[in-house]
């Protein structure tokens, strides 16, 4: 049951788990719950149930209950159920439980998913159940992934379509549909 709290002049890499994980990390068989509260004054944050951020590794059956509230003043917030940004890593077989709430000083940069606020790599049979919310308009909030890169792939993965997904107090789908 962890309580994490973060409030930092410059970057911030937070997870449940481990705060950055590189190049041939596994994590395996892992859980986390309780709640991370992150807030960085002048850089960005990446925050995760999880894990804070990842580059090249793998993540296999592990799960997170997490509520998760992120926050930046001047730059940009990336918070996932599970991992706040994966780069070139692999998730199978994992879910998510929590809600997820990020919040920036300027509009577009807030990235919020219910397994990762930006992905780069691939995720298989992952599942999420949370609510997902931006206090400020954006356009990166997803059920699973907030943001895709280029190089992401989902494959098997569901979310919770009963979860709310609100941008700046209004329902997600509502402002795709309507455009505003």
């Amino acid at each position: 049951n962890i309580a994490i709290h973060v409030n930092s002049r410059y970057e911030a890499n937070v997870g449940g788990l481990v705060a950055w994980a590189q190049n041939g990390f596994v994590i395996d068989n892992c859980s986390v719950e309780g709640s991370i509260n992150a807030r960085t004054k002048e850089s960005f944050a990446r925050v995760g149930g999880l894990v804070g951020s990842t580059l090249r590794g793998v993540i296999t059956d592990s799960c997170t209950n997490v509520k998760i509230n992120a926050d930046t003043e001047t730059s940009t917030v990336y918070a996932g159920g599970l991992a706040g940004m994966t780069n070139r890593s692999v998730q199978v077989n994992c879910y998510t439980l929590g809600d997820v709430c990020v919040n920036a000083g300027n509009n577009n940069k807030a990235t919020a998913g219910g397994l990762t606020g930006m992905s780069g790599g691939t995720n298989i049979n992952c599942y999420t159940y949370g609510n997902v919310e931006s206090l400020i308009t954006t356009v990166d909030i997803g059920g699973i992934n907030g943001r895709i890169a280029g190089i992401a792939v989902d494959y098997e993965c569901y979310f919770n379509s009963s979860a709310a997904q609100k941008i700046a107090g209004n329902d997600a789908a509502e402002k795709v549909v309507s455009g505003t």
